[in-house]
């Protein structure tokens, strides 16, 4: 079965690569993608997580105090 790729696992950000990853697992562990589909999903993903700067989570401000 012929797919779309790029329709079927539109990747543009981060969200949607991280979703797309998971799309494509769940879709390869259900028997509806080939492990080189898969693989193609994830390298497409990869590449687009590599691209984003990593941020780090903000620390709670040290002059608050809890109640």
């Amino acid at each position: 079965m012929l797919f779309n790729m790029g329709q079927i696992f539109p990747i543009s950000d981060v969200p949607s690569a991280r979703l797309m990853k998971l799309k494509a697992a769940c879709l390869f562990r259900a028997g509806v993608l080939t492990g080189l589909q898969r693989a193609f999903v994830a390298r497409r993903a990869n590449e687009v997580l590599a691209r984003t700067p990593i941020s780090r989570p903000r620390q709670p401000a040290c002059n608050s105090r809890a109640a």
